[in-house]
């Protein structure tokens, strides 16, 4: 009789403890989630009137929180990449992307609270245009225009380099007054 008690009295305490591990995995997972959420980093690119948020591949795993609230995401669907931001849980912005590409350079702007592609073009102000060939030299393009009569330039960049990183450089680059990205019109896919 006392080992059929005994044998109840562990079942059940196995039955507790399995509970109790589930909740503890339950809630490590939230927290994790809600810590990678909050400790990435964006970089902000200044553009026309407004901030443009670099969204990173690395979303793909874990959500990015922005200053304002808003939460981004991408989701790989076959053949095409889906950037999601969403506010309080709902959605509120969502673009498509081919992701035949190695990767898609996207933005998130902070003022129309849209993704945008970047292009692989770079409009460029420098103080001596003469030495927009050395430039373009320094940043691997591969063409450079100046346009005389617009005040600017623009340099051509590799298909698989990165647009955001070549402005980075070339804003801080004493020679450039001003270096500006350039942005793809979205694509569109009905829903």
């Amino acid at each position: 009789m006392w080992r059929k008690r005994a044998s109840r009295f562990n079942r059940r305490v196995a039955r507790h403890r399995d509970v109790r591990a589930w909740l503890c995995g339950v809630t490590s997972c939230f927290l994790a989630v809600t810590a990678f959420t909050q400790t990435q980093k964006l970089h902000e690119i200044p553009y026309i009137g407004q901030k443009l948020l670099e969204v990173t591949v690395t979303a793909l795993e874990n959500p990015v929180k922005t200053d304002s609230g808003a939460v981004l995401r991408v989701e790989r669907q076959g053949e095409f990449v889906r950037f999601i931001a969403t506010e309080d849980g709902v959605v509120t912005r969502s673009q498509w992307y081919q992701g035949t590409r190695e990767r898609p350079h996207v933005v998130f702007g902070t003022a129309d609270r849209r993704f945008h592609e970047v292009d692989n073009r770079v409009l460029v102000e420098l103080i001596n245009p003469k030495q927009l060939e050395s430039i373009a030299e320094e940043v691997r393009a591969v063409r450079a225009k100046h346009y005389p009569s617009l005040g600017y330039s623009i340099v051509w960049l590799r298909p698989g380099q990165n647009p955001i990183e070549a402005v980075k450089r070339l804003q801080s680059d004493e020679r450039v007054k001003h270096a500006e990205l350039q942005l793809k019109r979205p694509l569109m896919i009905p829903q």
